[in-house]
């Protein structure tokens, strides 16, 4: 009896109980995805990494922001005492879809253009997480990203961008 009731105990601390994060490639596009800590099925992440050395940063959330549609994202390191610098980016707000009458909104990196390609450097420095601050959002927002689902990420990211550059030069 002991040993079924250890055995059950070890794995279900070994494993994740909840998948936060996954990898996923469309054509030439590669995408990551990271659930928000304690929001995971209100607030989303999402990387993309694409064979034209585009880059996006997309937060998906509930939170509406009808009094202006720009405002600042600041990033920073998820624990206080990180020497790492902040990082604040321009950003858009607008409704992305309603879904059962519930609106989701799309707040998106903007120009210049390199800014999501910083955005998911610091984040991969930073071990696959970062503490994000929208303007006019209460609370900061945590994201961690699995490490075996980022690499994946980042892999692809290198691939299809060399499978580019390969075509490119044919």
């Amino acid at each position: 009896m002991v040993t079924p009731l250890l055995f059950l105990t070890v794995s279900a601390f070994s494993t994740p109980l909840l998948e936060n994060s996954s990898y996923h490639q469309q054509g030439n596009t590669c995408f990551l995805t990271v659930n928000e800590e304690r929001n995971q099925e209100n607030i989303v992440l999402l990387l993309s990494l694409s064979a034209n050395d585009e880059a996006s940063v997309t937060v998906f959330h509930r939170q509406a922001f009808t009094e202006k549609s720009e405002g600042l994202l600041h990033q920073s390191a998820t624990k206080l005492n990180n020497w790492y610098a902040n990082h604040d980016y321009p950003v858009t707000h607008r409704l992305y879809k309603k879904v059962d009458d519930k609106p989701i909104y799309a707040t998106t990196l903007t120009a210049p253009s390199d800014n999501a390609s910083t955005f998911i450097d610091i984040f991969k420095t930073r071990g696959n997480k970062t503490r994000l601050n929208m303007d006019g959002m209460d609370s900061h927002l945590s994201f961690v990203a699995d490490k075996v689902q980022a690499d994946a990420f980042y892999q692809c990211g290198q691939s299809v961008r060399h499978l580019a550059a390969i075509h490119d030069n044919s």
